[in-house]
C-alpha cells in the first residue's frame, strides 16, 4: 500500500468517526432536552440552568450540522470514483462499515477480488479532491 493510499484511506475513516459523534450528540440532546422538560414539569423556574441548557442544544446542533457537512463531503467524494462496482464498494465499507467478506458475500465475488477492487477505488480518488491531503 503506497503513502497516498494510505492518506486516502485515512480521510475517508472520518466517516466512521462522524457516525459515532453523531449518535453521541444525538443521545446529549435527548438527554438535555429530558432535563429541561423535567425542570419545567416540577415547577423550576431557574432562568440560568434553563438558559445553559438551551445553549448547550444550540452548541450540540451546529456540530451535527459541520459533521452532516463533513459526511456529504466524505460521500461525493466516493462518487467521484464514477465506477457503480467501486462505489458500492467504498460505500459499503466506510459508511456501512461492512468487511470484504461480507461485501463479498453480498455482491457474489471472492473476498480477495473484493480487496483488489477496493484499492482500485482507492487509486481512483484524486488528491486534488481530498482536502487536507
Amino acid at each position: 500500500m503506497t503513502i497516498e493510499q494510505i492518506r486516502k484511506r485515512k480521510w475517508l475513516s472520518r466517516a466512521k468517526l462522524i457516525y459515532q459523534q453523531l449518535k453521541t450528540l444525538q443521545k446529549q440532546i435527548t438527554k438535555d432536552q429530558r432535563q429541561k422538560k423535567f425542570l419545567s414539569e416540577i415547577d423550576i423556574s431557574d432562568d440560568v440552568l434553563t438558559k445553559k441548557i438551551e445553549s448547550d442544544i444550540q452548541q450540540q446542533r451546529k456540530q451535527i450540522a459541520k459533521l452532516i457537512a463533513l459526511d456529504k463531503e466524505i460521500k461525493r467524494i466516493i462518487l467521484t470514483v464514477q465506477n457503480d462496482t467501486l462505489e458500492t464498494i467504498l460505500v459499503r465499507y466506510y459508511l456501512l462499515y461492512e468487511s470484504f467478506s461480507k461485501i463479498a458475500e453480498k455482491m457474489n465475488y471472492k473476498p480477495r477480488h473484493i480487496q483488489r477492487l477496493f484499492y482500485q477505488a482507492i487509486d481512483k480518488i484524486t488528491i486534488s479532491e481530498v482536502e487536507g491531503l
